[in-house]
This record gives structure tokens, sequence and C-alpha cells, in this order.
């Protein structure tokens, strides 16, 4: 929400989510903090996927956690790492013998200035990071990614589920899958492009939402059928 907020100015976003990002900004940071200071636990998180909340960029999530609910760095860290862990009842977020680990070193002390994150010098994910990486080679699958229509894929600005299904679909490709995204005419895919719809729903208000979407979902069922 932060991110979707600071980036208002750009105009890209229809006026439904200024509206609602606004509203959500005034009191959401004062109500949060407040919750934490009660005591509840607060893991750092993020909405990756949606407009300008990039996977890449996590360590400002952290950064919003000192500045946004007045953690120390140290309680920061510790929120995006074991209590993080902790909540998702997963074996990690610790240093400790025995314990899974991926390092990331840092040129700088994240414990005086937790904005050292964004300057990593070096990560290992360790024994089983390097176990998961030996498991996501797709070559050779082919998939279908079934994007959202509201706007083309990426999206110019607003488009959650289109972005989603953007990144999902350059992750694959990434791994060698062979993939096709479908979406409207007017997207951009990183792999192959299937589309009936010309155009976003939001940006032809001519369009018939409902029966393009049913024609949407029912191409890609038809390329599955017209495939075996």
């Amino acid at each position: 929400m932060w991110r979707i907020y600071e980036n208002i100015a750009g105009g890209a976003q229809p006026d439904y989510v200024v509206r609602k990002a606004s509203e959500i900004y005034e009191h959401a940071g004062e109500n949060i903090r407040k919750a934490w200071l009660a005591g509840v636990r607060s893991p750092a998180a993020s909405d990756a996927g949606t407009p300008y909340n990039r996977h890449q960029d996590y360590a400002y999530e952290v950064e919003l956690m000192s500045t946004v609910l007045g953690m120390s760095p140290q309680q920061a860290l510790t929120a995006a790492t074991a209590t993080a862990a902790q909540l998702l009842g997963v074996d990690a977020g610790v240093l400790a013998a025995g314990r899974p680990a991926d390092l990331l070193l840092l040129d700088r002390d994240v414990g005086a200035d937790v904005r050292a994150l964004r300057e990593a010098a070096r990560r290992d994910q360790g024994r089983r990071g390097r176990a998961r990486a030996r498991l996501i080679d797709l070559r050779g699958l082919r998939i279908a990614v079934l994007g959202a229509i509201s706007w083309r894929t990426p999206p110019p600005g607003y488009g959650p589920w289109e972005q989603v299904a953007y990144n999902i679909a350059r992750g694959l490709v990434q791994r060698g899958a062979d993939v096709t995204l479908f979406a409207t005419a007017d997207s951009s895919s990183p792999g192959k492009l299937a589309a009936v719809v010309p155009v976003g729903l939001n940006d032809d208000p001519a369009l018939n939402a409902e029966l393009c979407t049913e024609l949407h979902v029912a191409s890609c069922f038809a390329a599955r059928a017209s495939s075996t």
C-alpha cells in the first residue's frame, strides 16, 4: 500500500485506487503501530506482485518497519527473519549451529542503519537454497498462464493480477519453460502471447466485460484441448 500511495503522483492509477490508498495511508500506519506496541507479533511482509511492489525490493519493507512502526533496526531485522519464520511455521530465520540459513553479507552495519539491506555485498543460499535451485529447471515443460484482462499485461500502473501473471510467466520462462501467456492483445509476454480481447476492459468501456471474460477463459481451455 505504501508503494501505491507513494506513486499516486504518476497518474497511472484509477481514481478508486487513489482514494482507497489515501484512506488506508491515513490510518494503517498508526493502527499497525498500536498493535505492535500492544505486543502483537508483527513480521515484515510485502504486497509483492502488485503495482510498484517488486520482490527484489523487500528491503524497503524492512525499512518501513523502522520508519512507520518505530522499530529499531535490530527489531525490524528480527521481524523480517525470526518472527516471520515463526509465524509461517518454517525452520529458518535464525543463525545457530545445525540450523539451515541463507546468508546476506553487507558492507555496513544493519544494526545501525536498516537501509544497509539495500546494499548487499553477497548472498549465500546455503545447502537448502542450492538444492531448491536444482529443482526448478523446467526445460521442456509447456505451461499456460491465464492472466486477468482488466488492463494490459504488464499493467501501466494499477493492475495487480495482470502484474502477478506477468511475474509468474517471466519466472517460468527464466527456468526454461515454454510459456504461453493468455492476456489482452496489446500485452507483452516473456514467452508466447495468446489473445482474443484487443485491449484491457478498463481501456475500452464499449467492450462487453462478461462476454470478453468468457471468451478469454474459453480460449485458454480450447488451446489446451487442441494440443492433446
